[in-house]
């Protein structure tokens, strides 16, 4: 491809695409991913469109970087609270009356919203009001629910198995846990994950319960190793078994008996998903 235009970026939907490709090449936590992983993929130029800040750039993409660190007190402050509010304006691209809660805990600002309402804030800011409603019936189509709990699980970006109702109830959410009579794992399981019961401390530190759980996994998918997806993992709530594949992790991780001794063998693959299914012996023979 050759080189882009600035104006390339102008159009959201660009920049966006950009960004989850980025993402998902960079396979690692997304308060990890620095300027470099943009620059080392061309993407300087897109960069500059968010003032040289990565943090920006995935928040703009819909991601959470995880939250922004400020001192206690600090949103005690109207000044603080005023800049803040006009800078989820240029971040999320909304209109002042279409601001909601979640988009300021989902972009690290939980504390300034935490004791305060929307009309609150915008008032307070000179900022016009108007109370968000849903309409009558929306939970009960079951393609809005759907579509509420994936977005909720994206955002939080942790394993489905780890999302509780406080979860659902902090983004805004209470009302769908008054679905399938409160049951959490059944509003998930309708969402497309499979939630399952934590696994006892450490169990993934042992190699043979990782090639088990990935073996069947694709086995149950009736997919080809190359077909598999993190998303896959993700959505059977083995997430947390990914990260036992991160670089400090897999550094340590042996290959053979004493005579083919290969230590960290596993760095040699790019990501954690490649590295997963490679001590599983599905990829790399």
């Amino acid at each position: 491809m050759g080189r882009r235009r600035n104006a390339y970026w102008d159009d959201k939907n660009n920049r966006v695409k950009a960004i989850k490709e980025l993402v998902k090449s960079a396979d690692k936590p997304l308060r990890k991913i620095t300027k470099r992983d943009f620059f080392d993929r061309k993407l300087g130029t897109l960069l500059n469109i968010y003032k040289g800040s990565p943090k920006r750039a995935l928040i703009d993409a819909g991601f959470d970087p995880g939250p922004l660190k400020h001192p206690k007190g600090y949103w005690n402050i109207k000044e603080h609270r005023i800049e803040a509010i006009h800078k989820m304006l240029e971040i999320t691209g909304k209109e002042p009356t279409k601001l909601r809660k979640l988009d300021f805990i989902s972009t690290g600002y939980s504390l300034l919203v935490k004791n305060r309402t929307m009309e609150e804030l915008l008032s307070e800011a000179g900022l016009p009001f108007i109370r968000y409603q849903r309409n009558p019936g929306y939970w009960k189509n079951k393609e809005n629910r759907i579509r509420e709990v994936r977005a909720l699980v994206e955002k939080l970006d942790k394993d489905p198995s780890s999302i509780t109702k406080n979860d659902f109830t902090e983004h805004g959410l209470s009302t769908v846990l008054n679905t399938h009579r409160g049951s959490l794992r059944a509003i998930m399981k309708e969402a497309g994950y499979h939630v399952v019961k934590k696994k006892p401390p450490k169990y993934w530190n042992i190699k043979e319960n990782r090639v088990n759980a990935i073996r069947n996994l694709v086995r149950k998918l009736n997919k080809k190793p190359s077909d598999i997806r993190r998303d896959d993992f993700v959505k059977a709530g083995l997430q947390s078994l990914l990260l036992k594949y991160r670089d400090e992790v897999a550094a340590e991780y042996e290959k053979g008996d004493i005579i083919t001794y290969d230590k960290g063998y596993l760095l040699k693959y790019r990501t954690k998903l490649e590295r997963a299914l490679a001590e599983a012996g599905l990829i790399g023979k």
